[in-house]
């Protein structure tokens, strides 16, 4: 009442990404040739779903974007951890807020997990159960070092079996407890491509480096 404007005809279509609804796009008022107010028609209603379609693929992908850049900020964050020094609380403010650093008392905590001894025999395999890990992700980290050990990455490179374990740890709490994309599946990531190395002809083609590359790529 405000302004004068009426709306006469109204079109609305949501804007998905990734199956949820993020927006809603929305025209008013079309106009036919001589400019009067007409209804809006089915060709309309199609060209309007298009435009949607491409709007949440485009609104993905700077997300996409944004999630990349934040995790190669936490990235680097975290690689400076674990080439010095674990930070003291009162320099936390200098890292990325999103890091969830482990304590040395959680670090000490995978230190005392055991494994069994028969999945570690199937660790080079497929055969690996990695989803009888889901209830106990938390072993998954001694996993990780015992598969460090036999892949001869921690004599090659003269790792530091705490500071890894510090390393993990704080994996381990970066992961959310989520049904995928959690601790589980980094972990069978890393553990598939130590498979492809270890079974295939592989690792002789390759640096050590790239090894070690790879495997941390697959966290």
């Amino acid at each position: 009442d405000l302004t004068g404007y009426r709306t006469e005809s109204i079109l609305c279509y949501p804007i998905h990404c990734n199956g949820e609804v993020i927006a809603v796009a929305q025209l008013i008022n079309k106009l036919d040739a001589i400019g009067r107010c007409v209804a809006f028609n089915k060709s309309d209603e199609t060209l309007l779903e298009l435009f949607a379609s491409f709007a949440g693929i485009t609104i993905g992908n700077a997300r996409l974007y944004k999630f990349v850049v934040e995790a190669g900020n936490d990235a680097l964050n975290l690689f400076n951890m674990t080439t010095t020094t674990a930070p003291k609380a009162e320099d936390s403010s200098k890292h990325s807020k999103k890091v969830k650093f482990a304590t040395q008392e959680q670090a000490s905590k995978f230190m005392t997990l055991s494994v069994n001894p028969a999945d570690l025999e199937l660790l080079p395999s497929r055969a690996f159960p990695i989803h009888e890990y889901d209830a106990k992700q938390d072993v998954l980290v001694a996993v990780t070092v015992h598969l460090f050990n036999t892949m001869g990455l921690i004599k090659r490179f003269k790792i530091d079996t705490s500071k890894l374990y510090m390393f993990l740890a704080t994996l381990r709490n970066m992961y959310r407890k989520i049904p995928y994309h959690n601790i589980s599946h980094a972990f069978d990531v890393m553990q598939t491509l130590s498979t492809f190395l270890s079974n295939a002809d592989t690792r002789s083609m390759l640096y050590e480096t790239d090894i070690l590359c790879l495997i941390l790529i697959g966290l």
